[in-house]
């Protein structure tokens, strides 16, 4: 085996476990979400309006959460009708764990810079996550 040919085994290994880190990661997201939103709302209960904005109820709302309107969004802007809620929520399931790879592939491609500059790229790793913000998707400022 050439060097080379190590090397792209190495960054293929890398892709992969950045792969199964990222999905993982999006699974305990999902698990924790609904128990970290109840516990934050009996701290501070959200008003009615508040409960109707995009993102703010996963547990109640799912076909609410950012990727679902987004994907609906996307639906009629191509010229189709709007998705159903179960159809919503299938495609912000595919989104959610698809973004978590996707991260996972991109902090496995940045791990060889890490030891020698971690700040930055700890910084550049949070830049996708913070594009993905409900903010942006509603248009608002950040």
């Amino acid at each position: 085996m050439s060097t080379q040919q190590g090397l792209a085994n190495v960054q293929a290994m890398a892709r992969g476990k950045g792969v199964i880190a990222g999905v993982v990661a999006s699974w305990v997201k999902a698990l924790s979400e609904p128990t970290l939103q109840a516990a934050a709302e009996r701290i501070r209960p959200p008003s009615p309006a508040q409960k109707e904005e995009v993102g703010a109820d996963p547990t109640g709302r799912p076909e609410n959460m950012p990727p679902a309107v987004l994907a609906d969004r996307a639906a009629v802007a191509l010229g189709h009708r709007g998705l159903s809620p179960s159809q919503r929520v299938r495609v912000q399931h595919v989104i959610h764990y698809a973004v978590g790879a996707g991260l996972g592939v991109y902090q496995a491609q940045r791990s060889d810079s890490i030891a020698s500059a971690p700040e930055r790229d700890r910084r550049r790793g949070l830049a996708p996550l913070m594009l993905l913000n409900r903010n942006w998707i509603q248009g608002g400022a950040g």
